[in-house]
């Protein structure tokens, strides 16, 4: 049975990429110029190339949207499609069914374009289905490849499958990549644990990363590949990693400001090290001095993750002497701008259990090979995958990582689940997961030890009713329950000899609102 991701809709695609900082594409909802593209083996191309002027532009460059079909067929890329200098926009139509179908078509010598794009411009794409598995059975390399300095790639609504190095690849610097409610599936070959990377830098400066409310699973080595390069920033915010990055996930290196908030890491860094690895799930290096140059300072925030490798996994005699990775890797730097104690309270590392995740005799079939001499690396199976229901064609994703767990179900910064938002999550136990309100509540220090400050805003005069709850679910402490009026206020509370140590929700309700906040006391 295919699993169905809820994917979020929207109306216009054009509203949400406008909102983007550092969109450049300059589509507006009144002026866009649909190209209605039926599927076929190289319509999209002859769309696009019969679009396009001798000077590389559309003819109508900043409006033009080529907009492909929801059917059950093939949108065959007989040839390279690369955008040079101008934007290129190609959607799915704005109806339901499954998202357009992109392979490569290989042609009569066994050759094909290699990648779906060549990003020289800037790029954006919205609820397609791309995969480097041609016609013929071969899989290429990179899914889309950024070859220009400073472009824009938007991400949104998309499935990335079959590749065998990376989802992106990026050849130049100062690129910004947004990536949102997106899947990124079976990257890289298991019998090549060197690749397979979400995104591969390639040594080059990104000026932004932002990477939310995705799914990434079946992915052999690295989810952020560095090979040198420095981040400005990067945001990577509720997204669900499942086998993913089995040398390592994300090496940052050399990083200005990142949040790494909300996330569900789940056997991340999943072939077991020997005691002096460094791999592990964030790896960061101090900031360097272009970047100090730049004006720019370290600012470091990781919170609110759920990370978890299955020891169970692990269990056969020639893994005796390796251990599972489970630690995070800084630059003895960087941990003078992160307060450890806060750092480490703040993930959580719980077994969540997805309706109905990859098999895990993939990875387990990768660690036999990588670390007994009995079994060749060249020899490892590939993917273990379900049957398509269509050949080669997926309907949609053939996981369902929708879960019930109650740390992970109400463990976020909002008090709502971890993990990507497109998939469901009931707690077990605990308080439901809410979503924001017009009240707010802002709660510092944080992590608190004998006192905190709660600061909370309210819509309206109401009767507010504030509670404690600890990660299990139970009510510990009340601290408010009186009205208050419409506006701010401040409240600073002695918590000496109310909350012992640990990790609490904060429940507020006001008038018939709920909001909520965590609180970390140490």
């Amino acid at each position: 049975m295919i699993m169905k991701k809820n994917y979020l809709k929207t109306t216009t695609f054009a509203l949400i990429f406008i909102l983007m900082a550092g969109f450049t594409n300059r589509i507006s909802a009144q002026d866009v110029r649909y190209i209605d593209v039926a599927p076929g083996i190289g319509t999209l191309n002859e769309a696009i190339n019969g679009d396009t002027t001798e000077t590389g532009a559309r003819v109508d460059t900043f409006n033009t949207v080529y907009r492909l079909q929801r059917v059950e067929d093939i949108y065959y890329i007989s040839e390279l499609i690369e955008n040079i200098d101008y934007p290129l926009t190609v959607v799915a139509e704005d109806t339901d069914g499954p998202r357009p179908y992109l392979a490569l078509k290989a042609d009569e010598n066994g050759d094909n374009p290699n990648y779906c794009f060549r990003a020289k411009g800037d790029l954006t794409i919205k609820g397609l289905h791309l995969t480097l598995l041609d016609d013929l059975g071969a899989v290429e390399r990179r899914t889309v490849r950024a070859s220009a300095d400073d472009i824009t790639i938007t991400v949104d609504d998309c499935w990335f499958d079959d590749a065998h190095q990376s989802g992106f690849r990026l050849d130049n610097s100062g690129n910004k990549l947004y990536i949102t409610n997106s899947v990124f599936s079976n990257i890289g070959d298991p019998g090549n644990p060197g690749n397979g990377r979400g995104i591969d830098d390639r040594g080059n400066d990104i000026d932004t990363l932002v990477i939310e409310d995705c799914t990434y699973y079946n992915i052999t080595s690295r989810l952020l590949r560095d090979g040198g390069g420095h981040i400005k920033y990067c945001k990577i915010n509720h997204n669900t990693f499942v086998n993913a990055g089995g040398s390592r996930g994300f090496d940052f290196g050399i990083i200005a400001h990142l949040d790494f908030t909300n996330n569900i890491a789940h056997n991340v860094g999943y072939v077991p090290q020997d005691s002096s690895s460094s791999r592990a799930l964030i790896m960061i290096d101090a900031i360097s001095q272009d970047l100090l140059d730049m004006g720019l300072t370290q600012t470091i925030n990781i919170s609110n993750n759920n990370w978890f490798n299955d020891s169970t996994l692990y269990t056969q005699g020639f893994l005796d002497s390796m251990v599972i990775s489970q630690k995070l890797n800084f630059d003895e730097e960087i941990w003078g701008l992160v307060d450890s104690i806060a750092l480490l309270e703040s993930f959580y590392y719980e077994n969540v259990n997805f309706e109905n995740p990859p098999d895990d005799q993939s990875i387990l079939d990768q660690i036999k090979h990588q670390l007994d001499d009995a079994f060749l690396v060249e020899d490892t199976p590939d993917w273990i995958l379900p049957d398509p229901p269509n050949g080669i064609y997926h309907l949609d994703v053939p996981f369902s990582f929708n879960y019930s767990n109650s740390v992970a179900a109400t463990g976020a910064t909002d008090g709502g689940q971890l993990g990507d938002r497109n998939w469901t999550a009931s707690p077990d136990v605990g308080i439901p997961s809410v979503k924001n309100s017009p009240n707010t509540i802002n709660v510092y220090p944080n992590p608190a030890s004998s006192y905190v400050n709660i600061e909370i805003e309210i819509e309206s005069s109401a009767l507010v009713q504030m509670d404690v709850y600890n990660m299990v679910g139970k009510k510990v402490y009340t601290p408010v329950n009186e009205i208050y009026p419409t506006g701010l206020h401040h409240l600073n509370l002695n918590l000496s000899d109310k909350l012992g140590a640990g990790i609490y929700l904060l429940k507020m309700k006001a008038g018939d609102k709920v909001s909520t906040s965590k609180m970390i006391v140490k």
